[in-house]
């Protein structure tokens, strides 16, 4: 099958996977409802050509999307060219409090809480050879009298592995929205959160870093569990964050042949049938 690329002012929105798969999407993330998370979305920013990029987005909400692109909001915050973000995370309030936000950046925010009653998200960053992934997680800004931005910052180990579980359990999802992806205004190096004031105020809160999130995965005591040589224990790190065969060969300067081989092993003393299952049993241990 063809890629489908189109403008997205040429398109009708229902007709997205944004829209037909959102009680999918709201599926998925129930087990993130008793944290207070109410709303996911997760953007997908992919290389076309050297001056163009094309988004597509997954949500639980696609209300809200409708209003995004209905206002050209992304032009403001993710219509970025791919190589231009950090990986890391940041919270709204990064971007409320940075110097010179858009008015348009706060209009949206200001929509978020007072129409849908999200005043607290979190944006994980993930930064790949051919695209950036954004997602994000967001509630209100209290959830049984704690702030939902404590939650977050508490628990960054549960919204990376929901991240692996979403990668696996959405993976026909989200090649449906890859092959329906669309161009929004083709690059914006304008964009907020690709700007230099903006990822330098992040710099100096100490909000992002040059990894993949600030929480990383711990699995020394995997030697222990399951008895895994050095090279092991490196698949499983990169496994855990989400990355292929092909860009853990290029990781370890390694070929891919022999990262299957590694792969083969680590299910083999997992006891896991699968990929799924091994990431699941590697989850468990750390």
């Amino acid at each position: 099958m063809n890629t489908i690329i189109k403008n997205i002012n040429d398109v009708s929105l229902e007709s997205l996977p944004v829209y037909k798969m959102s009680g999918y999407i709201d599926d998925i993330i129930k087990p993130l409802k008793k944290f207070g998370i109410t709303h996911f979305t997760v953007n997908y920013n992919r290389k076309y050509g050297k001056q163009n990029n094309t988004l597509d987005f997954l949500t639980n909400m696609p209300e809200i999307f409708k209003i995004y692109v209905d206002g050209k909001y992304y032009h403001h915050l993710a219509c970025g060219f791919p190589d231009n973000y950090m990986p890391g995370y940041f919270h709204i309030r990064d971007i409320l409090c940075g110097r010179n936000t858009h008015s348009k950046v706060k209009e949206f925010c200001s929509i978020l809480y007072n129409s849908y009653n999200i005043g607290s998200g979190i944006d994980i960053v993930k930064t790949y050879e051919d695209r950036t992934e954004i997602y994000f997680f967001a509630g209100p800004s209290y959830f049984n009298s704690i702030p939902l931005d404590n939650l977050f910052l508490n628990h960054m180990d549960i919204l990376e592995r929901f991240i692996l579980y979403f990668q696996n359990v959405a993976a026909d999802i989200i090649e449906r929205s890859t092959l329906q992806r669309c161009f929004f205004g083709g690059g914006n190096d304008s964009t907020y959160l690709t700007s230099k004031q903006f990822k330098q105020c992040l710099i100096e809160k100490q909000i992002f870093t040059n990894n993949i999130g600030l929480h990383k995965l711990e699995t020394q005591h995997l030697y222990k569990c399951y008895s895994l040589t050095s090279r092991e224990q490196q698949c499983a790190q990169l496994i855990l964050q989400g990355l292929t065969a092909k860009e853990m060969a290029r990781e370890m300067q390694i070929s891919p042949r022999t990262i299957e081989k590694h792969i083969v092993s680590l299910r083999r003393k997992t006891n896991s049938k699968s990929i799924k299952q091994l990431i699941i049993n590697l989850s468990r241990e750390t």
